[in-house]
């Protein structure tokens, strides 16, 4: 079974142990504990006392909870939680001066509200940018059709002319 954790690092405790005392004839008992590494938790099937205390646990469904098949409700702090081990970006040095960097860029993670708002924006730019070259093209197409510019007059002489007349108004091949 996979269980999420909303923390990058957590670790429940499901059974506090204790040290053991010698003089009341107590045993010592072990703690049993389980840890989220990044944000996610991994327990066999076949651990079935551990699947049960997760389960009855007083964090459950706050602070952790079971895979779900929706996505969504997975994990809904997966755009705001980091990765435990940071990125590295090593830059070599020879001689004195600067090398290549060598490494990966941490990636730039924007929360929901952040995702909407670019989205919306980029939804803007393009009607714009669509309009635009709307505009434009009737634009040229207004100019080619129209008889009284000198520009179309020249565009229907090409578009009429023959290749033999043509080569031969301008005395070349």
């Amino acid at each position: 079974m996979k269980f999420y954790s909303k923390f990058t690092n957590y670790r429940v405790v499901l059974i506090s142990g204790t040290q053991a005392i010698p003089v009341a004839g107590k045993a010592k008992v072990d703690t049993v504990s389980v840890k989220f590494i990044d944000n996610r938790l991994n327990v066999d099937d076949s651990k079935e006392e551990v699947l049960n205390l997760l389960v009855n646990h007083h964090s459950y469904g706050k602070d952790f909870w079971m895979e779900d098949e929706d996505i969504e409700k997975q994990n809904p702090y997966a755009t705001r939680q980091k990765q435990a081990e940071p990125h590295h970006v090593i830059t070599e040095m020879d001689k004195g001066t600067l090398g290549r960097s060598v490494g990966t860029k941490p990636p730039v993670t924007l929360n929901q509200e952040q995702m909407a708002f670019a989205k919306e924006m980029a939804r803007e730019m393009a009607k714009e940018m669509v309009g635009e070259l709307i505009k434009k093209e009737a634009n040229k197409i207004e100019t080619l059709a129209d008889p009284a510019l000198p520009e179309t007059k020249v565009v229907e002489d090409v578009m009429t002319a023959s290749p033999s007349k043509s080569s031969k108004q301008t005395g070349k091949k």
